[in-house]
């Protein structure tokens, strides 16, 4: 081989490297703004749900009602009932239950927070009545330091008497109804024509899409998170009617007053994992602080309290719900805080609601499996999605084509 191949074949390697290292260049620049356009999306996305929370929060709430009642609508379409009567038969049920738990809450509840600024001082005084041997030193470090200073002269002292104001406003508490009772009457509206009208529209919806694949996947993904989601949350609906029911019938057996409100308290904030049933207990120690003496008697109801709660959470909702769709601390922890953040105390309460629609979406979408995986979806579930999906598959096409008719 003579020289002059011999630099030929340098200069194709060289050739050949140089086009390799521009094509890591390359994608490593594509996946640099691939990551910027995600995070704009993500910050843009959040600016929205912000912004938009007065319009979001209460279509999100219907469509968690209308998934979670879907299944009853069905029934009663199958027994010959029209989606119009059905879906109204519902929304009224829903609206009387609402109605008569107001009913019954609503004097309780005003009491406590009546009572509140005086719970909370009694609470201090006992911490402190606990805490006041171990600042006996700083106390006599005090009076040595005023003993040692010169004597002065007595001066007259303008004594200012500063009235905070208490928990209860009935201004405030007035209007704060209002708003609740339209927000209310708005969420059962959209989740009435939700009900009635939305299975037609997701069938109108799948006729754009064209035959073939791409309208298999589409049906795939939404006939397993209606039925998976619908299915957890009237689970999850149930289950916390009869944690309500029991922490009720408990705080009636300890002598605690209104144990209905307490209950409900229970039922109410256990749908936020972790951080629910802590804070409700929290409350319970403050009111039967104000109740029970010693205070060793308040904790031991406090904890009580909190015994039925972690054995619903241990024991109950594993065998009904099952851990496929549970999450962990972190994960709520996290979620609570972004949409507690976005929407406030209703999206402390929608956090986890939202949490699990979305990895039930992402579980069926490819691209976004890893996101499902981070939310606490096993390899197990994805494929218990797929191998359930086509039995639920036959039923969701029957269902729409029963409630269009």
């Amino acid at each position: 081989m003579n020289d002059h191949d011999q630099d030929n074949g340098h200069d194709h390697r060289w050739v050949r490297g140089a086009s390799s290292q521009d094509q890591q260049e390359s994608v490593s620049r594509a996946t640099v703004m691939s990551v910027g356009i995600a995070v704009i999306a993500a910050v843009m996305v959040a600016a929205g749900l912000y912004f938009a929370s007065r319009v979001i929060v209460p279509v999100i709430m219907a469509f968690l009602a209308y998934l979670t009642l879907r299944p009853a609508t069905v029934r009663l379409a199958k027994s010959g009932l029209s989606p119009t009567l059905s879906s109204a038969a519902l929304m009224l049920s829903a609206f009387a239950v609402l109605a008569f738990t107001v009913a019954v809450l609503y004097g309780p509840l005003t009491y406590w927070l009546g009572e509140a600024p005086q719970n909370i001082a009694k609470l201090k005084e006992n911490f402190q009545s606990i805490v006041r041997p171990l600042t006996i030193l700083d106390e006599t470090e005090s009076q040595l330091e005023k003993a040692s200073q010169p004597i002065t002269e007595d001066r007259p002292q303008i004594k200012v008497d500063v009235q905070k104001p208490g928990v209860l406003n009935e201004t405030l508490l007035i209007n704060t109804t209002g708003q609740v009772i339209a927000f209310i009457a708005v969420v059962l509206t959209l989740a009435f024509f939700m009900l009635r009208d939305g299975d037609e529209l997701v069938n109108r919806c799948l006729e754009v899409i064209d035959r073939g694949s791409s309208r298999h996947e589409v049906m795939k993904t939404l006939a397993s998170v209606q039925h998976n989601v619908g299915t957890y949350f009237a689970s999850i609906t149930a289950i916390n009617v009869g944690l309500a029911t029991v922490s009720s019938l408990v705080m009636w057996g300890v002598g605690m007053p209104t144990p209905f409100l307490w209950g409900a308290i229970a039922g109410l904030f256990n749908f936020v994992p972790y951080l629910g049933p802590l804070a409700a207990t929290g409350l319970v120690f403050l009111a039967a602080s104000s109740v029970f003496e010693p205070l060793i008697n308040a904790a031991a109801v406090a904890g009580l309290y909190y015994s039925v709660t972690v054995i619903e959470g241990s024991v109950v909702t594993p065998m009904i719900v099952g851990k496929t769709l549970r999450l962990g601390p972190l994960v709520v922890l996290l979620s609570v805080a972004a949409f507690g953040f976005l929407w406030g105390l209703l999206g402390v309460f929608l956090a986890i609601p939202m949490v699990i629609t979305i990895r039930e979406v992402c579980c069926h979408l490819p691209a976004a499996r890893p996101i499902a995986v981070i939310l606490g979806a096993s390899r197990s579930e994805e494929s218990a999605c797929y191998q359930n999906t086509s039995a639920v598959q036959v039923d969701h096409q029957q269902s729409i084509e029963e409630l269009a008719h």
